[in-house]
């Protein structure tokens, strides 16, 4: 599979959520079990809601340590499959804009020193558990923080997700533009864990502007700049400093 630009926002507008680019057999319930089964093989048939699915929410910070230390496929799949679950969305990456396996693309957790995201592929798969990708698409911190002029602007022309009203017990994050090169960065990123892990499926999150954002072709800076916008509305990137100097 080889995705551009075009095949990628096509591919995004089948739905906002849970895409997936291959047939989901049909999945049936069986009672906990310690035998290993086969991986289930796909078919062409129409995708179906498994019995028991768990969405495994994954978004960890870069200031996070020992990301999988104790982490084992054989023992991940097993405790999946005692639980009678037969599908699981699993993370290659997260808001933070973290990825959980060796990319050439994007940025690695920098506490992860394993192939997280393969080993939860292989102890899901080697006992007949179904996985999903997930990888958030707007809502990728590192991006945000490094490309100003991607960030999604509101009908004033002010950044949206600078945490003016954040706080211990409320988040807000920052918005990146599709309409930027944002999309060939996560286009990039899809094919990647296409072409090298066996996902049976793929989830793309977080693709929505928020109330208030201006119109999505003109919602970010680098796409304002190239069109007649007033000026109190054509702002300049923000200068704003990261307090994380990560990788």
């Amino acid at each position: 599979m080889s995705l551009n630009r075009r095949s990628f926002v096509k591919f995004l507008g089948v739905s906002p959520t849970l895409i997936s680019p291959f047939s989901f057999p049909v999945a049936s319930f069986a009672q906990p079990s310690s035998s290993v089964a086969s991986a289930p093989e796909r078919s062409d048939h129409a995708v179906e809601l498994p019995f028991r699915h768990i969405h495994l929410d994954f978004h960890t910070s870069p200031a996070i340590t020992g990301v999988g230390e104790d982490f084992t496929p054989d023992g991940f799949g097993r405790t999946l499959k005692d639980a009678s679950i037969n599908s699981i969305t699993v993370f290659a990456k997260c808001h933070h804009g973290m990825a959980y396996y060796p990319t050439k693309v994007g940025i690695q957790h920098p506490n992860l020193k394993i192939d997280l995201l393969g080993g939860m592929i292989e102890g899901c798969h080697k006992y007949g558990v179904l996985v999903v990708a997930y990888i958030s698409t707007m809502y990728d911190q590192y991006m945000w923080r490094h490309h100003g002029d991607w960030r999604v602007l509101d009908e004033n022309g002010d950044e949206v997700g600078l945490g003016r009203s954040a706080g211990p017990m409320k988040v807000e994050l920052g918005r990146v533009c599709l309409n930027s090169p944002m999309v060939d960065y996560l286009a990039a990123q899809a094919e990647e864990v296409l072409k090298n892990y066996d996902v049976d499926g793929v989830w793309y999150d977080n693709m929505s502007y928020p109330a208030g954002a201006a119109a999505a072709p003109l919602a970010c800076w680098i796409a304002r700049r190239l069109v007649s916008i007033p000026p109190s509305l054509r702002t300049a990137p923000s200068t704003r400093k990261s307090s994380w100097n990560g990788p």
